[in-house]
């Protein structure tokens, strides 16, 4: 993981290394879950190549209060470069939006509108404003 890092820093300093499993799939990024949004439904790693995050658990759980589907399965970069959104989940900063993969932009390259809607829905949930709180931890949105 220390090794893919470097490697994803010296691409863009400001990535995350989005890491793969020995056939080619999406697993997860160092320290954090990636998620993925296609057509209404937020598709995630399959679970034998990702840790079960606490983070995942309560996107999903959101994703279900939004009208948002859930798929785990295998997910190619394809996938996450042809994604609406796309998000990495950890506990620091609850979800932020990824909007590079492999330098190219996910969707618009900016926060998507689903982003936002996470966002309000986990505050809710939380009794604060985390995006707010967040901002000085996690300004710029993430590049795997």
């Amino acid at each position: 993981m220390w090794q893919a890092n470097r490697e994803a820093h010296a691409v863009d300093p400001k990535s995350i290394a989005l890491l793969l499993d020995l056939d080619g799939n999406l697993t997860e990024c160092v320290g954090a879950n990636f998620a993925l949004l296609s057509d209404k439904t937020i598709h995630s790693p399959a679970r034998r190549g990702r840790l079960e995050g606490v983070t995942l658990n309560t996107l999903r759980q959101l994703a279900g209060q939004l009208g948002l589907s859930w798929e785990e399965g295998d997910l190619q970069p394809y996938d996450a470069m042809n994604a609406e959104e796309a998000f990495i989940t950890t506990t620091p900063w609850c979800v932020a939006p990824c909007v590079k993969v492999n330098n190219a932009p996910v969707g618009s390259g900016k926060p998507g509108p689903i982003f936002g809607q996470i966002m309000d829905a986990w505050s809710q949930m939380v009794g604060i404003d985390v995006h707010r709180q967040l901002l000085g931890l996690a300004a710029e949105p993430i590049h795997v």
